[in-house]
C-alpha cells in the first residue's frame, strides 16, 4: 500500500478490544492511469461524526475521481481581465484548485477594436472563462464575443455584483452609500434568460458579524450581531456537487429573475 495512509480500527468485541491497522482507500486504474480515493475523511475534514459523513461523501469522492481519470485532455480555463475584475490575490485559492486539474491563462480584450475577429477566434480555444466581479462597462464588441463564444459551446463563470457593496466602507464611518453597478449586461444575460438585480437580498437566516459595543479596561469590547445581508444559503441536499455541503454564507447578494426563453 505505497504512498496510502493507514488507520487504526479498534473494534470492541465480548469484553476484550482488539485494534488493527487498516487502509481505507480505493484505487480506480484507467487505461495507464491509477487514482486513489480515501473513502475515510480526515477527523477535521469530517468532524465529530467522521463515519457517517466518510459514507456521505463516497458518491462524491468516486465521481469526482472518475471524471478527472477517464478526461484525457486538461481542458483550457481563461480569466478574463480587463474591465476591473478581481486581482489574483482574491481569487488565489479558488485559482490554485482549478489549476491542479486544468490549464489557466488571462484573457483581455485589449485587441479586440483593432482585430475583433481574433479576439473571438481567440477565445473559442478556452472551454470555460471565468468573469469575476468586474467593476467597469462592457462595451458592444466584447459582448457580441462573448455571445459568440457562448453560442459556439464556450462555457462562462460569471461572478457579479451589481450593488457597490463593501463592508470595508461600513465599517470606518458606520454608514454607507450603495450604489447600482452598471456593467451594460442586462441585455447579454436577458437574452440567456436571466435578470440580475440592483438590490440587496435580506434574510433572517443569516451569519453574524461583530460589532463594538463598548468599552472595558481600555478594551474594545465586541458583540456577535445577526447580519441580515449575509444570508446563509443551504445547498441542495439531493445533488452531488452540494450533497453534505454546509450552509453558504453570501455577502451582499441581488436578487436574480428566471425569465422565459426559447433556450
Amino acid at each position: 500500500m505505497k504512498g496510502l495512509e493507514p488507520s487504526r480500527l479498534t473494534i470492541e468485541e465480548d469484553g476484550s478490544v482488539k485494534e488493527s491497522v487498516i487502509f481505507p482507500w480505493a484505487t480506480i486504474s484507467y487505461k495507464n492511469k491509477t487514482t486513489n480515493i480515501p473513502l475515510l475523511l480526515s477527523s477535521q475534514d469530517a468532524g465529530a461524526n467522521q463515519l457517517q459523513s466518510s459514507i456521505e461523501n463516497l458518491e462524491y469522492a468516486f465521481s469526482k475521481a472518475i471524471s478527472e481519470i477517464t478526461q484525457d485532455k486538461r481542458k483550457s480555463v481563461a480569466v478574463l481581465r480587463g474591465n476591473g475584475e478581481l486581482e489574483d490575490i482574491y481569487l488565489y485559492d479558488f485559482l490554485s484548485s482549478l489549476k491542479e486539474k486544468h490549464n489557466l491563462a488571462e484573457f483581455t480584450f485589449k485587441n479586440i477594436a483593432k482585430d475583433p475577429q481574433k479576439t473571438t477566434t481567440d477565445i473559442q480555444k478556452y472551454d470555460l472563462t471565468i468573469i469575476a466581479k468586474p467593476t467597469k462597462a462592457f462595451t458592444g464588441t466584447e459582448k457580441l464575443v462573448l455571445d459568440q463564444y457562448i453560442i459556439n459551446g464556450g462555457k462562462t463563470l460569471w461572478l457579479l455584483d451589481y450593488v457597490t457593496a463593501e463592508m470595508d466602507s461600513l465599517q470606518q464611518t458606520g454608514e454607507a452609500y450603495f450604489t447600482a453597478r452598471d456593467l451594460n449586461l442586462t441585455d447579454l444575460l436577458f437574452s440567456y434568460g436571466v435578470r440580475i438585480n440592483h438590490n440587496l437580498v435580506q434574510d433572517l437566516y443569516s451569519s453574524k458579524i461583530a460589532i463594538a459595543t463598548g468599552n472595558i479596561g481600555g478594551r474594545t469590547q465586541f458583540q456577535q450581531f445577526l447580519w441580515h445581508y449575509y444570508p446563509l444559503v443551504k445547498p441542495n441536499a439531493t445533488h452531488a456537487i452540494s450533497k453534505n455541503l454546509q450552509a453558504v454564507n453570501l455577502k451582499f447578494p441581488s436578487g436574480i429573475d428566471t425569465l422565459k426563453n426559447n433556450i
